[in-house]
């Protein structure tokens, strides 16, 4: 019978991360246990800790001690890494919000060029409207006197 985790995946990684950075060094599993209040078991504790070793967030130690340390390169180059793409991420924005700006204005222009064009159609439609009146009147003239 299968049974579907309570936590995920990211929520163990979550847990161990925020633990090593608060503590300065890996949970135990009893930790890890009492952060998650749904259960979790031994061998998806296993598996998050190996994966936070193998990403270079906990450094390994030899006999299973519960003393890692916490490299200092990797996560300076993650929080370069994030500085830069937030800055990418703001770029993009202000990019967004000039094409918004710059398309509000085209809309704005489409907007007149329509308007004047519908009045001109308009305009032209009651001229059209007028000259063949003009003519059924004239017509219509016409067939009465030549009765």
């Amino acid at each position: 019978m299968s049974r579907k985790a309570k936590h995920t995946n990211r929520e163990l990684d979550d847990c161990i991360v925020d633990f090593v950075d608060r503590a300065g060094r890996k949970p135990t599993y009893l930790e890890i246990k009492e952060m998650c209040p749904l259960g979790v078991s031994n061998d998806r504790i296993s598996s998050a800790l190996s994966r936070a070793e193998d990403c270079g967030y906990v450094a390994g130690t030899a006999g299973g001690g519960n003393t890692k340390e916490v490299p200092t390169a990797p996560l300076g180059v993650f929080r370069a890494v994030f500085d830069e793409l937030c800055k990418e991420v703001e770029t993009l924005q202000r990019k967004a919000r000039k094409l918004e700006a710059e398309n509000s204005k085209l809309r704005a222009t489409q907007e007149r060029i329509l308007a004047r064009r519908s009045a001109d159609i308009a305009k032209a439609v009651e001229e059209v409207r007028e000259e063949a009146e003009g003519h059924l009147n004239a017509m219509a003239r016409a067939f009465l006197k030549a009765k």
